[in-house]
């Protein structure tokens, strides 16, 4: 398995997280083995962003595009891939990344909550660790610690590489950091299409 922190700008963000966007245009792809799987996380980025990772979804394939595609092919590309067609032709040679089953974080994750202080221009490999967190992030929605920024009232861990106390076992009641204020966070019912 393979984990990627992608940043992406809004609108393209929200594009991809809806299912509009099934193509990202990048200038360079992984390293990948024939067979390897890949999960992209969502950082959003940009003045307009939550500067957070907000989201993931799969990387199924990739093209390498040095020429524009013409007729059919370019019609259904740029509307599958959410750029112009003057876009295109500015920012080819480049690959153009297959992207599938986007799912929305319950809350938006603070990149120091898996231990990095800045985004990756475009992208860059994240450890298994990491990805642990950033899944268990997607599934937590009933308490936040304010130093971590996630911590996990249903089985009693802080979950953040920053704080010193990865996945040490505490009470519920514990405050995981010096600052602890536990907040209830809402569990919207997952909308299909979003």
């Amino acid at each position: 398995m393979i984990n990627i922190l992608l940043s992406v700008r809004r609108p393209f963000s929200e594009k991809i997280l809806s299912g509009e966007k099934r193509w990202e245009l990048r200038k360079n792809v992984p390293r990948l083995k024939k067979g390897d799987s890949v999960t992209l996380w969502l950082y959003e980025s940009g003045k307009d962003g939550k500067r957070a990772i907000i989201g993931k979804c799969r990387m199924v394939s990739y093209v390498y595009m040095r020429h524009m595609p013409f007729g059919k092919a370019l019609g259904l590309f740029i509307k599958d891939a959410c750029v112009s067609k003057t876009r295109l032709r500015t920012y080819l040679p480049c690959y153009a990344w297959g992207v599938q089953d986007p799912v929305r974080l319950p809350a938006a994750v603070p990149l120091s909550v898996i231990g990095l202080t800045r985004p990756p221009l475009s992208w860059q490999y994240i450890s298994p660790e990491q990805a642990v967190i950033l899944e268990k992030a997607a599934s937590l929605t009933s308490k936040m610690c304010v130093e971590c920024q996630l911590w996990s009232g249903w089985d009693g861990c802080c979950m953040s590489l920053a704080s010193g106390h990865l996945w040490e076992e505490m009470p519920a009641d514990h405050p995981a950091c010096d600052d602890f204020k536990p907040e209830e966070t809402e569990q919207g019912e997952d909308d299909e299409g979003s």
